[in-house]
């Protein structure tokens, strides 16, 4: 109840202006008392159905923050990528799935070369450094695009991020167990595994609110300073204006699709500054993450490298 409570209102809360819908309200309330009671239980008997104690690992939970986090760049990044490559740069359906293949294909490299570097007994923490260095890269360089980008530029950023997913996604899972008793790793793993879910989830739900507000702040801010008295603004009304006159409309029509191009301008442009921030959003979530890697405990009490395959 809790979990399906919860991703309803990530799923809907923006759509539906958040606690100004009651069924969002109550929805966000049996969330937090299910999920309270549900920890309450699980903890105070003795063969739980989920072992939550098993997050007294620091490694575990080390893991588990920083997967949630990865879970927030895969799919925020691949509900960004696309809208921003067809809402501004006009790329079709087809296009787009052709500028996210090489990143895709790159990646299931990117998977097998992380599993053999930890069978060989490369530290899964260096991996991990190396995956978020790739993602943060792409997330700078996404956020510096402008309406002039070219498929290929993009589809570069686009490899840095699979491939830097890539080798997050297994040193992760290998992180969280490696600290943990053999009968223990199942547990350890599902929960991994449910943190990345949830940080997708959450992370689409932030972005989605986040390129609201950013849109609609940039917007005041550039309509606030089209001022008709400001020769350079007159001048560009008065530029479209004629344009649309040599078409055949009348003045007073061309006055007004004048003022309306530049709307769509000022849409364009203000749209273009909130992907921009939410790029830079997400890059920053990843940076700020980073750090907990280097509280991690180097100590294993399985037997030997583990390392988990999971999806």
């Amino acid at each position: 109840m809790g979990v399906s409570a919860l991703q309803t209102v990530l799923e809907r809360g923006e759509a539906d202006d958040w606690f100004e819908a009651p069924y969002i309200t109550w929805l966000t309330v049996i969330a937090t008392f299910s999920i309270l009671i549900f920890t309450w239980w699980e903890l105070r008997i003795k063969e739980p159905v989920v072992n939550l104690r098993v997050l007294k690992s620091r490694n575990l939970s080390i893991a588990a923050i920083l997967t949630f986090v990865s879970g927030m760049g895969i799919f925020s990044s691949v509900f960004l990528t696309p809208v921003f490559a067809q809402r501004l740069l006009n790329f079709t359906p087809l296009q787009t799935g052709l500028l996210l293949l090489p990143g895709a294909c790159l990646a299931i490299g990117g998977l097998i070369i992380s599993a053999r570097l930890l069978q060989r007994g490369l530290s899964p923490v260096f991996l991990i450094l190396a995956g978020m260095g790739l993602f943060i890269v792409f997330s700078w360089q996404m956020s510096q695009l402008n309406q002039d980008a070219s498929a290929t530029s993009i589809s570069w950023y686009l490899v840095c991020r699979g491939v830097g997913l890539a080798l997050v996604t297994v040193p992760l899972t290998t992180l969280a167990v490696s600290a943990l008793a053999p009968a223990d790793i199942p547990q350890g793993a599902a929960l991994n595994n449910m943190m990345r879910q949830l940080g997708g989830s959450f992370g689409i739900a932030i972005v989605n609110t986040y390129l609201a507000n950013r849109n609609a702040q940039h917007r005041y801010d550039l309509v606030s300073h089209l001022d008709t008295n400001n020769p350079a603004v007159a001048s560009r009304i008065n530029n479209y204006a004629h344009a649309f006159m040599s078409k055949g409309f009348t003045t007073a029509e061309a006055q007004q699709q004048a003022v309306k191009l530049l709307d769509h301008i000022v849409v364009k442009q203000s749209t273009l500054l909130s992907f921009s921030d939410a790029f830079l959003l997400v890059g920053l979530i990843f940076l700020l993450a980073l750090p907990l890697l280097f509280i991690a405990s180097g100590k294993k009490k399985t037997a030997a490298n583990v390392v988990v395959m999971d999806h």
